[in-house]
């Protein structure tokens, strides 16, 4: 039986009492760069033992190690999916991730000093992962639904939970035991401190079971609504949960009664969905979570709120995912949809540090003429310039003619990026606003298309020289746009053919424009649809030619080759096809799809993190691209160098023949910029002072080191220009 994915990273335990790991022998001091990339949003947290550090997981599929004294963040460990839960070990050297995605949950452990992964798990469609059940944190478990028992005997309708123990460094199972009467269907599964007991909510009601026999202990009262957040005291002697309609209630484990309820002052001073609840070391205290855009501190004697913390600048929209107490219960730290985790000081209510990424995300990226520059605009949009000559960045204000687009300085959301392939020209349009095209070199705003009159552009294809634009507005209809007049020059129409309109609902876009490509040589464009048709036109006449394929509902890429022969088309399968454009025949088949970008000969296509060779369909290289958003790719002019830009503000510059990271290039939200390389080269606008970029240090991964410390044997002024030139470099000192 397969469950919702939220109910995986629901059924995770709040981990205590972990024990101490050996550390590992450091026998150098080896400094590593940090940037401060952007982050998404944060659904997990974690304290460590000793307050020096917190840890933060959500749906980038990145955790974050952070400084608690100076807010900057120590480590990344990117997981394979949605980072659900995450813990640390009581001596701070290791981490346990679990991240969730298509119903397949994958368990991590990492080393803190280095970063690198230690073992992992991946649990089969069906199974939940639901805690950790050794003190050295090497062991966890998971839950799936039991249908027969050890001897194959069938079970009762209400069916069973099996529980299995696994070794995350061997990745084998340790155990298995069956808990009856405790099917694995509820909102929550969490594991006493100790191991020795289960808890489940469902809509039977909590219970609680002892795990070595798998008898029930205790039925307790129904909640008042459906239970979504629940923990044990670090002594396993107390129960606390919180509720969808906003209770939260605290129990004794041992006998099953209510010893606080907690609520607001008035009947609207509700917290509505509960979504994170922790209790402190000393039991004292009591700390919640939800999203109403706050989390409130209890005293457990009173019932009384102590404290409130605004842990959202939008308490509308965003929701306090989880909170947790330092070990001394001085500092609160909260993590919610806003992007954002914060460290507040309980006394005060004062908010100390806001954990937050400073890069900005990439949405856009190419390569100037030349293939040497290297242009990127992030999702705010900010555009940078990397010369080669020089090896410098620049931060290309746009000029706008438009109050909305001036709105982008101020970090407005933009939906839609394009660059020409030769990154002088640029189109966005943002989501409260207009939409333009601009000069990248100058700057200058050259067309703005009003969104009141043409539409809001959702989908967008420059012509090789910049001068005409192919635009869809989410609708059946589409049009070529000349730039520099800003008129209309052809129209389009998706007409259906004989599928029966009446089988469809009224205003079911299933013929709405998704993908669209415009031939270099202008004359030829292509599109897929929401009904899963790719479409041939002809751009003088604005008919269609001919209709390739029928896919149903399948929002398929699509794009031309350099020289407007050939056509490439994603299949159902998320495989490609490059197809001539006169005949349909097939030339060649790519085992994965995306946005294909060639090299000036066409020889060579970057397709789904890969480049591929044209002629014989073989895959050259794969380079992984980061979870968590739809990468930007682009392949050099040459067809040896890649690009992919993330949104988490980062874009590595990758070699195609050796398959080595050659450089990573940051746009910081300040307008600052960075270029690193593997090695430890960088070079930076601003190195004095910058909180974006910090160097930590392995012998003492909780220490920060400003950029500064480190100049000489690092600093590499014309870094890029450097690499670009095939430059060996000098190694760092």
């Amino acid at each position: 039986m397969q469950l919702p994915a939220r109910y995986v990273w629901l059924c995770v335990l709040a981990l205590a009492g972990l024990g101490v790991f050996a550390a590992s022998a450091q026998t150098a001091e080896h400094p590593r760069l940090m940037a401060q990339t952007a982050s998404s949003e944060v659904i997990a947290c974690a304290w460590s033992r000793d307050g020096r550090s917190v840890l933060t997981g959500g749906r980038e599929g990145m955790a974050r190690l952070w400084d608690v004294a100076t807010g900057e963040e120590l480590e990344s460990f990117q997981g394979e999916a949605w980072i659900r839960y995450a813990a640390f070990s009581s001596d701070h050297q290791r981490v346990v991730t679990v991240s969730s995605r298509d119903e397949k949950t994958t368990v991590q452990l990492w080393d803190v000093t280095t970063g690198k992964e230690l073992g992992r798990i991946s649990s089969p469609a069906g199974k939940l992962i639901f805690g950790l059940a050794s003190p050295d944190g090497s062991t966890v478990a998971t839950a799936s639904p039991a249908e027969t028992d050890e001897q194959g005997n069938k079970l009762p309708a209400a069916g069973a939970t099996r529980i299995q123990l696994w070794n995350l460094l061997t990745g084998k199972e340790i155990s298995h035991f069956l808990v009856p009467g405790a099917p694995a269907t509820g909102s929550l599964l969490v594991l006493s401190p100790d191991g020795s007991k289960l808890f489940t909510g469902d809509f039977d009601g909590p219970r609680l079971w002892n795990v070595e026999t798998g008898k029930l202990l205790r039925q307790l009262e129904k909640p008042d609504g459906v239970v979504n957040a629940v923990t044990f005291s670090a002594d396993g002697r107390k129960l606390a949960w919180g509720t969808i309609p906003g209770t939260v209630r605290l129990w004794d484990v041992e006998t099953g009664n209510q010893i606080q309820h907690f609520a607001g002052d008035y009947p609207a001073d509700y917290m509505a969905v509960v979504d994170s609840v922790a209790i402190s070391p000393d039991g004292r205290r009591l700390l919640t979570g939800s999203n109403e855009g706050r989390a409130r501190l209890w005293d457990v004697g009173t019932g009384k709120d102590l404290q409130r913390f605004a842990a959202s600048d939008d308490r509308t929209n965003s929701s306090v995912n989880c909170a947790a107490l330092s070990p001394d219960g001085r500092e609160v730290l909260t993590a919610g949809d806003d992007r954002t985790a914060r460290l507040w000081d309980v006394e005060t209510g004062k908010e100390l540090h806001r954990l937050v990424g400073v890069a900005d995300p990439v949405a856009s990226l190419a390569f100037a003429a030349d293939g040497r520059g290297i242009v990127a605009v992030s999702r705010t949009g900010m555009v940078w310039r990397w010369d080669a000559d020089s090896g410098k960045g620049l931060l290309q204000p746009l000029q706008t003619s438009s109050s909305a687009a001036a709105s982008t300085s101020a970090g407005s959301y933009i939906t839609t990026v394009v660059l020409t392939p030769d990154g002088r020209r640029v189109f966005m349009n943002w989501l409260r606003g207009d939409q333009a095209v601009w000069d990248v070199e100058t700057g200058k705003e050259l067309q703005l298309f009003d969104s009141h009159v043409n539409g809001t552009f959702s989908e967008i294809d420059f012509s090789p020289d910049g001068s005409k634009i192919l635009a869809a507005s989410h609708g059946p209809k589409f049009s070529l746009w000349d730039v520099e007049t800003g008129k209309e020059i052809q129209h389009f129409t998706v007409n259906p053919g004989w599928r029966p309109r009446f089988l469809y609902p009224e205003g079911d876009y299933r013929d709405g424009v998704e993908h669209l490509a415009l031939s270099p040589d202008g004359r030829k464009a292509l599109t897929s649809d929401s009904e899963g048709s790719t479409r041939l036109w002809d751009v003088k006449t604005g008919n269609q030619v001919r209709a390739l394929k029928v896919h149903t509902y399948n929002f398929l890429a699509v794009g031309f080759s350099p020289d407007s022969l050939n056509m490439i088309t994603e299949n159902l399968d998320g495989s490609a096809t490059l197809l001539g454009v006169k005949r349909d025949n097939e030339i060649q088949h790519f085992a994965k799809a995306s946005r294909p970008s060639f090299s000036a000969d066409g020889s060579r296509v970057l397709m789904g993190s890969s480049v591929w060779d044209v002629k014989t369909g073989k895959e050259l290289r794969h380079f992984d691209a980061p979870f968590g958003t739809e990468p930007a790719e682009k392949l050099s002019p040459d067809g040896r160098r890649v690009l992919i830009g993330s949104g988490d503000g980062t874009t590595k510059l990758w070699d195609v023949e050796t398959g080595k990271e050659l450089a990573s290039l940051y746009g910081f939200q300040d307008g600052s910029w960075a270029v690193v390389d593997p090695a430890g080269h960088f070079d930076a606008d601003k190195i004095e002072g910058n909180v974006a970029l910090h160097w930590v240090m392995d012998s003492d991964p909780a220490r920060v080191l400003p950029l500064a410390t480190l100049k000489d044997g690092h600093y590499t002024p014309g870094l890029l220009k450097h690499i670009l030139g095939g430059e060996n470099l000098p190694p760092v000192q």
